[in-house]
């Protein structure tokens, strides 16, 4: 009898991996791929200095306050501080972020992706344009110590955010080829 019901169970068992093994070499495939390209990005990121980003995007930001720039610092002269745009600022670790996604998001065609990652490097740096200009103001309306928590926490969380929401609405909701129906053992 015990026998009987052991055979049973691992039918189930091999059954059960039958329905999701799509969805188990997706989640695999979604790893790997990310993880990789993450370090393979890094790896550039640390390489470069980024000095151009870093100079376009101060003159982004003192464009739209209305501010003077001098190469990467901005002057916020109404409040009396200045904040230098530095290799974390401009970025570039978002995109990473945004690109590694993209490319491992699976069951979604190769044009689509290419397209969103043509599109990507402009999402992400206005995004991050979004992200220092809010910090700058609400710097600007409370108090100059402030600007750590709202750039390093508060909009970090925003930015993440907006990039999941992006890629969700933009990648993951596109799936298609994987119609099975997931289940847990």
């Amino acid at each position: 009898m015990k026998s009987m019901m052991e055979l049973k169970m691992r039918k189930e068992k091999k059954a059960l991996w039958q329905v999701n093994k799509r969805f188990y070499f997706a989640l695999l495939y979604f790893f790997i791929v990310f993880i990789s390209s993450v370090f393979v990005l890094s790896f550039l990121y640390d390489k470069y200095d980024l000095l151009y980003l870093r100079i376009i995007t101060a003159e982004i930001v003192s464009f739209l306050l209305n501010e003077k720039n001098i190469g990467s610092i901005i002057e916020i002269s109404r409040a009396g501080f200045y904040i230098d745009i530095i290799k974390e600022c401009v970025g570039f670790k978002t995109f990473i972020f945004f690109f590694s996604l993209i490319l491992a998001t699976p069951f979604v065609s190769w044009k689509r992706k290419v397209l969103f990652l043509i599109l990507s490097p402009i999402m992400s740096f206005i995004i991050n344009i979004l992200r220092i200009l809010f910090s700058i103001l609400f710097t600007y309306f409370t108090k100059p110590d402030f600007y750590t928590i709202y750039d390093s926490f508060i909009f970090s969380v925003f930015t993440t955010s907006a990039i999941l929401v992006i890629w969700y609405f933009s990648l993951a909701k596109h799936i298609s080829g994987y119609k099975g129906d997931t289940k847990v053992l």
